[in-house]
């Protein structure tokens, strides 16, 4: 049998010494050897069926004895427990494509071992665009990084190994190109840029929908999803260096039946979805916020957050300011790496009409202080809520544009 696994004892077969005697019969199973070490019992020893679980690879010894209360009998059985090791499965992620002078972050999270293994990771580059000097920071890491700093394809293999056997090597591209074009993700499957950087059990059911960013909150039990203080919910985000501007549209929260249509403030809930800022330590909480939806007895608002080592400085831009439950969010992260924040109500036909963006507050400043971001950080998409009122909801979000 498999190590580790269950298997059935069965004592069945046994019969009493005279079969017209009728006797009840009595069982006793019992271990005659195991391997060293082994700490495995028999369960349910004194029946007709017993059960073994074995948690060394060896050789079990083990004696059944029959009685009918004149006679016993025994019969031993010998059982082999071996380890079958898998070979993992590397999974390097998916291709992206960046702009030339950003981080990289490759994600091999995906990769996986059957057998439960600690996973060993092993990256390497296949081809760099000719003169670049792009290096991995971490040939060992689950998501190492490095810059595109030249425009071209940049192709990286994975290697797993459970330090028994090694994966068959997975390999993805990276397209750089210069700053000049913006990366669009429009969640219909023909770009990727965001990654789930944090806690992606708090919030399982994330999706893209018509073309839609839909994140389905339906368990808020101890404010798993919330971002706030200590607390660190899911994060979908790019990583991304100074300076550079972050756009989300139609973003907010609606209703499951259909996220284009705001759910109800009954009960006051806080129910958000919106944009975040993370340093790139994500054991720490430093962070900043731009979201949209319920906030409490505002109604329908935006709201601002900064927060620096688990202190939280929070405000909003009034009552009812974005009475569709959605807005459009533009971040601009500064070369002094400062963020300057403007919304405006949905432009949904952005594409030919022009945009008519409103600083975050008076001056595009978020409250309190911010956190000492270094050169680059993580931004991207989240959705929360405090307590359970107003849940399920869903946030939503158009699309995403990086420059």
């Amino acid at each position: 049998i498999l190590t580790g696994e269950d298997t059935v004892l069965d004592g069945s077969s046994s019969s009493s010494s005279s079969d017209q005697n009728q006797n009840t019969l009595t069982y006793a199973w019992s271990s005659i050897s195991l391997p060293s070490g082994s700490d495995s019992i028999i369960r349910n020893a004194d029946s007709i069926i017993a059960n073994l679980s074995t948690d060394l690879d060896g050789v079990y010894e083990l004696q059944l004895s029959v009685s009918d209360g004149q006679l016993t009998h025994s019969d031993k059985i010998l059982i082999t427990s071996t380890s079958i090791n898998v070979a993992p499965i590397a999974n390097a992620g998916q291709n992206q494509q960046v702009s030339t002078g950003n981080l990289v972050l490759l994600d091999g999270s995906e990769s996986r071992d059957n057998n439960n293994d600690t996973l060993i990771f092993e990256w390497q580059f296949l081809y760099v665009p000719t003169n670049s000097s792009a290096t991995l920071d971490s040939t060992s890491a689950t998501f190492p990084t490095f810059t595109a700093d030249i425009d071209g394809t940049y192709v990286i293999q994975l290697r797993v190994t459970d330090g028994i056997t090694v994966s068959e090597v997975n390999s993805i591209s990276v397209i750089s190109t210069s700053n000049s074009s913006s990366l669009i993700d429009q969640f219909d499957g023909t770009q990727a840029l965001l990654t789930t950087i944090n806690n992606a059990k708090s919030l399982p059911d994330i999706t893209t929908n018509l073309g839609r960013y839909r994140a389905n909150l339906t368990d808020n039990s101890n404010n798993i999803t919330l971002h706030f203080n200590q607390d660190q919910g899911r994060l979908d985000a790019a990583l991304v260096s100074f300076p550079f501007e972050f756009i989300a549209r139609n973003i907010g929260i609606g209703r499951q039946d259909d996220s284009q249509l705001a759910p109800a403030d009954s009960g006051n809930p806080f129910l958000f979805a919106g944009v975040q800022i993370h340093a790139l330590d994500l054991n720490s909480a430093n962070s900043s916020h731009v979201v949209v939806g319920h906030r409490g007895n505002t109604g329908f608002t935006i709201e601002g957050k900064n927060t620096v080592s688990g202190a939280s400085s929070v405000n909003d831009i009034g009552h009812n300011k974005a009475p569709l439950g959605r807005a459009d969010i533009r971040i601009v992260g500064n070369s002094d790496q400062s963020l300057t924040v403007y919304w405006q109500t949905p432009n949904l036909l952005h594409s030919t009409q022009q945009d008519t963006w409103v600083l975050y507050g008076t001056n595009g400043s978020l409250p309190g202080s911010k956190p000492a971001y270094g050169d680059s950080v993580y931004v991207g998409l989240i959705t929360y809520a405090f307590g359970n009122t107003g849940v399920p909801f869903v946030g939503t979000c158009d699309s995403i544009e990086i420059k």
